[in-house]
């Protein structure tokens, strides 16, 4: 699972995010465990608007990630 930076600025975040997520063992929706919460479209317009920031799934839910912490 691709999780964010364990950072105190982070950490409102990835609570909420945690606590959101659903655990699953497998089907259609799936991510590294996580049911995906995060519609492939929705995905690719976050690439187009902040193409200098990755776009990661946290909990199967997609957030942007700052690399300056």
């Amino acid at each position: 699972m691709t999780l964010l930076p364990n950072l105190p600025q982070n950490a409102a975040l990835l609570d909420l995010l945690r606590e959101q997520g659903v655990l699953q063992d497998r089907g259609a929706y799936v991510y590294e465990g996580w049911e995906l919460h995060t519609h492939p479209d929705f995905v690719e317009r976050l690439e187009d608007l902040a193409p200098r920031w990755p776009v990661v799934a946290t909990y199967a839910m997609s957030v942007l990630l700052n690399l300056n912490g």
